[in-house]
This record gives structure tokens, C-alpha cells and sequence, in this order.
């Protein structure tokens, strides 16, 4: 399996990309905090340091400084057999890691087409999510935990059901959004979600995994 090439991160606030190169089992290239490199107007670059595995668990990182400060981006994935798709964790090491996933750049854009996905914007917003139902044998999600989603055009969604961007997700009908199913990467997340909605707001998700494992939750969006 071969990481090498152009991605985009998704399910974090910021643009971020990569350029990564593998050799055997380390990962060598450029990350950038804004923008996918080698374009010219990616900003906030370093060199990217990491390792993957031959089953393809890949950890990678990059330092990333601003007005504010140094950070060091780091992140936990899993490439997708067919190499469309990584998934895993993100976030500042020695703080909290969020779920995201990364797919290809095509060559010369600066990072991933927003218009490619659904323009409707429709139920865009944060939601808290509270579990309904869930395989007996699955801790995944738990009864009583929060979880988080959001949902925006740009972005596409994010948070604790995993990250997918505008390509990925479907407008069904009025009442019925479906995300995926993706290329499976990391099996702690989801590779499709089916989202309700009711007056321009997603009331239920079901979000199933790549072992057929599926959870039920209900979703009440922020004011």
C-alpha cells in the first residue's frame, strides 16, 4: 500500500493538505496548515514526518507556526485498500484528536473542489447527537455520551460520526440525505450515514460501520 501523493484533510476547520512520499515504511513530503502543497498559495508549510505499516495504519505529522505559536499537527489513519480514502484522528499534539479523513488532490488545485457535492446547503449547522440504538456487542458509541456533528457546504460533515465531504454526500429527497458508502479505512468509523430531515433540519442519523454494525441516533441542531 502507498500513501504517496496529494490530500486534503476534511472534518477540521482549517484547508489542510499534504504532499507525502513513502519509501518502504516512512513517509517523507510537505504539510501545510492552508492550502495543499506544491500550489504557491499554500501557507503555514513544513516537512512532514511519519511511518506506515504494511496493512497501512499510517501516523504522520507536521509543525505548524502562527501569530500565536508553534503546534505540531499529527495524525493516526488508515489507508483505504482501494487508496481513495484515509481515515483516523486529527489534532495538536497533547490535545485532543478529532475523527477526519483525507482524499486526493487533483493536480494544480490548491485544495478539494467544494462545488463538487450537494449545493443545497440544506440543514447545514451543529447538532448534538444522543444514541437510540446500537448493536448489543458494539461500544463504539455509547448510551448517555454526547456526540457532535456538523454539517456545512464548504466543509461538508464532521465530528464524532466521522468526516465526509460534499462529493460523498447525496441529497436524496426533501426528507432523506445519504453519505457513503465510502471506501472502508479505519474500522472505528463509519463508511455511510443516512441523515432524516424535517423543516430543514436533520432529526435522525444512522450510521453504520464497515462491519455492518449500525447505530441509530437522534439530532437536535444548535440554536
Amino acid at each position: 500500500m502507498d500513501v504517496s501523493g496529494r490530500w486534503a484533510m476534511i472534518g477540521w476547520e482549517d484547508p489542510v493538505g499534504v504532499a507525502l512520499s513513502q519509501n518502504a515504511g516512512s513517509i517523507t513530503g510537505t504539510g501545510c496548515g492552508v492550502g495543499t502543497p506544491p500550489v504557491q498559495q499554500a501557507s503555514y508549510c513544513s516537512d512532514v514526518f511519519g511511518t506506515i505499516s504494511a496493512d497501512g495504519n499510517a501516523s504522520f505529522g507536521f509543525d505548524f507556526e502562527s501569530a500565536v505559536g508553534q503546534y505540531r499537527y499529527r495524525a493516526d489513519v488508515t489507508l483505504a485498500a482501494d487508496g481513495k480514502r484515509m481515515a483516523g484522528y486529527f489534532g495538536i499534539e497533547g490535545a485532543a484528536v478529532y475523527p477526519s479523513a483525507w482524499l486526493p488532490v487533483n493536480d494544480g488545485e490548491f485544495w478539494l473542489n467544494a462545488s463538487a457535492g450537494d449545493p443545497s446547503g440544506i440543514a447545514t449547522g451543529s447538532y448534538d447527537l444522543r444514541l437510540l440504538s446500537a448493536e448489543a456487542d458494539d461500544p463504539r458509541y455509547v448510551m448517555g455520551a454526547g456526540y457532535r456533528l456538523f454539517y456545512s457546504v464548504e466543509r461538508g460533515i464532521g465530528g464524532d460520526l466521522g468526516a465526509f465531504f460534499g462529493r460523498e454526500i447525496v441529497r436524496v429527497s426533501d426528507d432523506l440525505t445519504e453519505v457513503g458508502p465510502v471506501s472502508p479505512s479505519s474500522p472505528e468509523l463509519p463508511v455511510s450515514l443516512s441523515l432524516t430531515t424535517r423543516e430543514g433540519a436533520f432529526i435522525d442519523i444512522t450510521a453504520r460501520l464497515s462491519n455492518g454494525h449500525s447505530f441509530k441516533f437522534e439530532a437536535t441542531r444548535r440554536p
